[in-house]
C-alpha cells in the first residue's frame, strides 16, 4: 500500500492537493569567513526554497507553502526575526 501524506500550508493552513503549485523551504544560519583578527564571524540567515518534491517535503526542518504569496509571508517572517514557523492564524513557537 502506498504512503499517503497530507500537507497543509504553514502560512495559511490550506490543505495540499495534487494540482496545486507548492513550494518547500527551510531556514538556517551560516557564518561568513572573515580575515583573522576581525572578530567573530557574522552569522547570516539562509533560506532555501524549491518547488515541491515529496522527499524534501517530508524533512522535519522544511516548511510548506501553497503559493508565492504564502512563501513571501514566510520569507518576511524569517528576515524580520519573527519565528519562521509561526503562522498567520495565531500559531506561535517552533514546530
Amino acid at each position: 500500500m502506498a504512503k499517503v501524506d497530507t500537507y497543509s500550508c504553514d502560512s495559511c493552513g490550506t490543505q495540499r492537493k495534487t494540482a496545486n503549485h507548492w513550494f518547500c523551504a527551510h531556514q538556517s544560519t551560516m557564518e561568513i569567513v572573515v580575515r583573522v583578527g576581525q572578530g567573530k564571524p557574522p552569522k547570516i540567515k539562509v533560506i532555501v526554497i524549491q518547488e515541491w518534491e515529496d522527499e524534501y517535503a517530508d524533512r522535519a526542518d522544511v516548511t510548506h507553502h501553497c503559493g508565492l504569496e504564502c512563501l513571501n509571508k514566510f520569507v518576511n517572517r524569517v528576515l524580520s526575526g519573527a519565528t519562521a514557523s509561526s503562522g498567520d492564524a495565531g500559531e506561535t513557537g517552533e514546530s
